[in-house]
């Protein structure tokens, strides 16, 4: 009996044995590995995911600037229809915008040579129907009353912001901010060659039959991977670690006389 009692404490104490210190190492080796490799992975998700909620902040804000923009342009010189005699109608020969009678035009831009331009719009509205300026903005009874016809909206860059002013208020208010350059040129057709020529600023804005925008926008966060970008000139842009992208867009006036 005593000796399958030692035999049993003997195979106890085999059973009971830890773990040698070469394999002690081991295991702490291989927990650090997948420790390094689970941190790393998180670091690349991270970076990953600001980089993709970056760009889709930039392509939503230019989508929001075009939006406005585009509204706006496509409305550019609009005129309502007014009862001549109770048979016939007219368009509003009051609606010159922002020429005169002889020479009435829609829209006007300031070009800056080395800094963001200025784009204006307007159009003639109809009291009956409620218009809105850039700003979401309808004009007030009394403007009305007093024969306000024209809806104006004026969108310039300042302090990194893309803004406007409307008619109703004299206020401008930003519409997409991170904007580093804002340019537009203005489609007016060649009569030699009778294609559209892109100018900066025209001879005779009443010529103008389109008009193209390019933003330039710049993300929220440094330390993101980043790839050559040409800006609205053309030029190549530096890069600091932040996200940026160039977007173009062109409207056709369909008021004006092509």
């Amino acid at each position: 009996m005593t000796t399958h009692r030692v035999r049993a404490v003997r195979a106890s104490q085999h059973l009971q044995q830890g773990l040698t210190l070469i394999e002690l190492m081991i295991g702490l080796l291989i927990g650090m590995l997948v420790s390094l490799a689970a941190v790393t992975s998180l670091g690349f998700t991270r970076l990953a995911s600001s980089t993709v909620g970056d760009s889709a902040r930039l392509h939503e804000d230019a989508s929001t600037a075009f939006r406005i923009i585009g509204h706006h342009l496509r409305q550019a010189g609009a005129q309502r229809l007014m009862d001549a005699d109770g048979r016939r109608v007219h368009f509003n020969d009051a609606y010159v915008g922002y020429g005169n009678a002889a020479v009435p035009h829609s829209i006007e831009g300031a070009n800056a040579i080395s800094g963001t331009d200025t784009l204006r719009v307007s159009h003639d509205i109809e009291p009956l129907i409620t218009a809105t300026d850039c700003l979401g903005n309808a004009p007030t009874q009394q403007q009305q009353d007093n024969g306000f016809t024209t809806l104006s909206n004026v969108f310039s860059v300042n302090g990194g912001n893309l803004q406007c002013a409307g008619s109703a208020t004299s206020l401008p208010a930003a519409l997409i901010q991170g904007v580093e350059d804002f340019q537009v040129r203005y489609a007016v057709r060649d009569s030699a060659t009778d294609t559209l020529q892109y100018q900066d600023a025209p001879v005779n804005w009443s010529e103008a039959e389109g008009v193209m925008v390019c933003l330039q926008l710049v993300g929220e966060r440094g330390g993101q991977p980043t790839e050559p970008v040409l800006g609205c000139n053309g030029q190549p842009i530096a890069q600091d670690g932040r996200l940026r992208r160039t977007f173009w867009r062109v409207f056709q006036l369909r008021n004006a006389d092509a």
